[in-house]
């Protein structure tokens, strides 16, 4: 037995020099979280440069009238991050000038939070109460000066508590595909290097942080789903690459050890965010009713570009409408701002001078702080936008590519977006056939989104995450829901060819899970074949399991550009459906300059479905082979001429002849058997011909 004991201390011995030969070396001088003793003057220098934006912070500080700390403590109900926002900017005012009075209203902020105990961050699984953790374990950092032994003492025991919890329990703790994990990866990391040196529970805090949390979960999972920067969760929860990023800079601060540069992820998203935001509004908008700043609301809309493409589920605000939730929110921001902070650290070659440059050319075009606070009130606004900004931000200098490219793609997701040119003017597309991981995401793959002057297709306004909301296909009224790895939807194929982009995306699997106690297809396969400047050629193929079985398409027009209104069918966008020789066109100068049209050429019995915003085409029951064709025309602002199309069809293939005078397009798309067809483009004496799989 004595010499169990033995081995086992000897074990435990080596073992912890193990962790302390691997643990990188942490900095014994505060601060150390973001703000080093040497960075310290380059930021004093930029109060100097950058006034406006330091004052945004002294703003949203603690109000010091009457020596009392912001009561951004009180918390109704604990869910109120916004409440606490102040206690950062009080203590990097003190970090920074040495005002002793900001310097003790953070302390006081603490000490008030650190009082609620376990339960500030238990509650809700830390989804609220885990960033106010990680905000305190930075202010310990930062204020480490102004405190005495015995306030340190208080406050490494009650973060000790927390980074316990966010060590080994709560929902989803090891789950890298979910926001819960990264909240709690942040409070552990921040705790540890904040406390190191002086607490014992530092250095088990650290090891866990970075052995199981990011080389044996994180880092391996976004390799394989984070590839081209979009977030598989859906970019309405990006504040967990956000808080992913505040964390890996914490630790090349304290340590210096860079994980950015072995984290594709963060340079992909530059590219991601320079790709999926809608182009400006491009005219005058009516203010949306509400409570948000109006006269803001109007900028945002027509000097753009500020609206986001929704990848997930986003809830309209207490007034009916989601339009404010598409906005770029303050945490796309914090993210972007760090990983261009990160790349311009290593940035030499010319890949990555263009990505700075990309970089540089959405935070310009995107509201910046001083937009994003005023959104909502400054004391309500989102934590650390400021802070985030004037720590990371630096004043663009790169001068973008013109040959940016139109199409992206992120093959971790299947998402695809297009657009016709990087004017306001442009039309964007979007089109999604990739994995769902989180009950969050819409059940929307192989939709397609249009946006082009304010106008959507695609979506309701409160961009709802069922197939009935979205421009795709329903069977038996049944829409897609979370499925298994194996029954992924996934890309058939996706590329920009110059002439024409085509995409195509298989998503069967998508309707065909044990809630609905049948296999309600074996496939369905939609192509979008897309002909510069804006037009859209849209194929649906759906083989059924069950002849009787309904298939019905749904198509949305609404025109959400800035104002609560009733919703737009074919009839209210204006003139006439038309009914009879293999077509429905819908037309109205609803873009400024042109006549926009859509046509169904098949079925051709159109009926629009009692549903508000949707037009719906059943196909008559009794075939396993069902199909729709689709084609959508968004003009040019100045378009002298719009195209003139034919359509025919043979038992086996679809021909599409689209004519604009001095350019013309054939298309040959097979009704059966393999996806093949063809595509053939005549522009004045070129000639091209390609098949298309």
């Amino acid at each position: 037995m004595k010499h169990v004991l033995i081995g086992f201390l000897l074990y435990a011995l080596f073992y912890s020099a193990l962790i302390a030969q691997e643990l990188p070396t942490v900095a014994t001088e505060h601060p150390r979280l973001w703000i080093t003793p040497a960075h310290i003057p380059v930021l004093q220098e930029k109060i100097k440069a950058q006034k406006e934006l330091w004052e945004l912070v002294q703003k949203k500080a603690a109000d010091l009238e009457t020596g009392e700390p912001a009561d951004f403590h009180k918390r109704a109900g604990r869910l109120g991050t916004p409440q606490m926002t102040g206690l950062l900017n009080c203590a990097l005012i003190y970090a920074l000038t040495g005002d002793k009075r900001q310097g003790r209203a953070a302390v006081e902020v603490m000490k008030a939070n650190c009082r609620i105990g376990l339960d500030l961050v238990a509650y809700a699984d830390g989804e609220v109460g885990a960033i106010h953790a990680f905000m305190i374990a930075v202010a310990y950092d930062w204020c480490h000066g102004i405190m005495s032994n015995e306030e340190r003492a208080f406050f490494i025991k009650q973060l000790n508590e927390w980074g316990e919890w966010a060590m080994s329990r709560g929902r989803r703790s090891n789950d890298p595909s979910s926001h819960y994990f990264y909240r709690r990866l942040l409070v552990q990391m921040t705790v540890a290097l904040a406390t190191y040196h002086e607490n014992p529970q530092a250095e088990e805090l650290l090891e866990h942080a970075l052995n199981e949390r990011l080389q044996k979960q994180a880092l391996p999972w976004l390799k394989t789903h984070g590839k081209g920067g979009h977030w598989p969760e859906g970019n309405g929860y990006f504040h967990a690459p956000a808080q992913l990023a505040f964390t890996f800079a914490a630790l090349q601060s304290a340590t210096g050890t860079d994980l950015f540069g072995a984290t594709p992820f963060f340079t992909d998203t530059i590219t991601y965010h320079l790709h999926t935001t809608l182009p400006a509004v491009s005219g005058e908008v009516k203010p949306i009713p509400g409570r948000h700043n109006q006269a803001l609301l109007k900028k945002y809309l027509e000097q753009g570009p500020s609206l986001i493409f929704p990848s997930g589920e986003f809830k309209p605000d207490n007034y009916g409408m989601g339009i404010p939730g598409l906005f770029a929110l303050p945490q796309h921001r914090q993210c972007m701002h760090i990983a261009t902070w990160a790349l311009r650290q290593q940035a030499a070659s010319p890949e990555q001078q263009e990505l700075l440059s990309y970089a540089n050319k959405w935070l310009n075009e995107t509201p910046d702080a001083a937009d994003c606070l005023a959104w909502q009130s400054m004391r309500r606004a989102e934590p650390l936008t400021e802070i985030i900004e004037f720590i990371f931000g630096q004043p663009a200098k790169a001068a973008v590519s013109k040959n940016i490219p139109r199409l992206f793609h992120a093959p971790s997701t299947g998402l695809v977006t297009w657009r016709s040119d990087w004017s306001q003017d442009a039309t964007f597309f979007a089109f999604n056939c990739g994995p769902r991981i989180s009950a969050e995401q819409r059940r929307d793959a192989n939709s397609i989104f249009l946006f082009k002057r304010g106008i959507l297709l695609g979506h309701t306004p409160h961009v709802r995450q069922d197939t009935a909301n979205c421009n795709s296909v329903l069977i038996d009224g049944k829409g897609q829901t979370v499925f298994p790895r194996e029954q992924e939807p996934h890309l058939i194929a996706c590329n920009d060819e110059g002439d024409y982009a085509y995409i195509a995306g298989e998503a069967g699997d998508a309707y065909n899970v044990a809630s609905f106690n049948r296999q309600l297809c074996e496939g369905f396969t939609r192509r979008v074949i897309i002909l510069p400047p804006g037009l859209f050629v849209v194929y649906d193929r759906i083989k059924l399991t069950d002849p009787n079985s309904t298939t019905t398409f749904r198509c949305f027009f609404d025109d959400q550009s800035a104002r609560k209104g009733p919703p737009h069918s074919a009839e209210t966008l204006g003139g006439e459906i038309q009914k009879g020789s293999g077509s429905i066109g819908v037309s109205k100068n609803i873009w400024g300059g042109g006549v926009a049209y859509m046509q169904c050429l098949e079925p051709q019995n159109p009926q629009e479905h009692n549903y508000k915003m949707a037009l719906g085409w059943e196909t008559e029951i009794g075939s396993m082979d069902r199909e729709y064709l689709t084609l959508i025309y968004a003009p040019e602002l100045k378009a002298e001429a719009h195209p003139g199309v034919i359509h025919t069809k043979t038992a086996d293939t679809h021909s599409i002849k689209i004519d604009w005078g001095v350019r013309q397009c054939e298309m040959r798309l097979n009704r059966k058997g393999d996806l093949g067809g063809s595509i053939m483009i005549k522009d004045g004496n070129r000639n091209r011909m390609d098949v298309l799989r």
